[in-house]
């Protein structure tokens, strides 16, 4: 189960990581051209943030059954970096694109929708471009 698991939540990086690209260049073309918020835009931000949620929860999962827990907190370096780093900054991804889509619903005008989503994921983004461990296979279960 936590190798099934481990190689998901590396699948689900790539939606992660692709949809937070769509969800950013929706945001800054739509501020860029002062478009209308659109259904388009909504869906944009809907994928990144469920995909991000998504990915917290099987990672969530993940932090429960993994073997590395026995080594505590004095584990070796690697350990520490995946259990507490990776795990907090990830955490902190995941508000941040939450946040971008719960002020841009809120937001009075276009442009405010279009800037506070796109603030919300640019953080995110950077969060989970900064925290994944990108050495690990593209392709799991390989």
């Amino acid at each position: 189960m936590y190798e099934f698991l481990k190689g998901f939540h590396n699948l689900l990086r790539w939606v992660v990581v692709i949809g937070g690209a769509y969800a950013l260049f929706t945001m800054a073309r739509g501020l860029l051209t002062q478009a209308r918020w659109t259904a388009g835009a909504t869906g944009a931000g809907r994928i990144f943030t469920i995909s991000m949620h998504t990915q917290l929860l099987v990672g969530i999962v993940l932090y429960g059954l993994t073997p590395l827990i026995a080594g505590g907190i004095a584990a070796p370096l690697t350990n520490r970096l995946l259990l507490i780093e990776h795990a907090t900054t990830m955490i902190l991804a995941v508000v941040a694109v939450q946040l971008g889509t719960s002020l841009a619903r809120r937001a009075p005008s276009d442009a405010g929708k279009y800037r506070r989503a796109l603030i919300g994921y640019a953080v995110g983004a950077l969060f989970v471009l900064w925290a994944t461990p990108w050495g690990k296979s593209l392709i799991p279960w390989v």
